[in-house]
């Protein structure tokens, strides 16, 4: 059974995880933020399409990974 975990143990390296912040987001860790080309530092937790381009901030208490895909 997968279970909700508190967010200080989440993986920081990119990987996609489902983020509970009073709402269910897919997301991840992020070490930077892309404008118009350029990367800059900044650390935070961002629900995403999958593309740096439409990621957006959230603040999530809890966490879990995602599921296994169907067979």
């Amino acid at each position: 059974m997968i279970q909700w975990h508190l967010i200080d143990s989440a993986p920081q390296d990119g990987t996609l995880i489902i983020l509970w912040d009073a709402g269910c987001h897919i997301g991840s860790w992020r070490r930077y933020y892309t404008l118009t080309g350029h990367e800059y530092p900044m650390k935070w937790w961002a629900s995403s399409d999958g593309t740096a381009k439409h990621a957006v901030s959230v603040d999530p208490t809890h966490w879990m990974p995602l599921p296994e895909p169907p067979k």
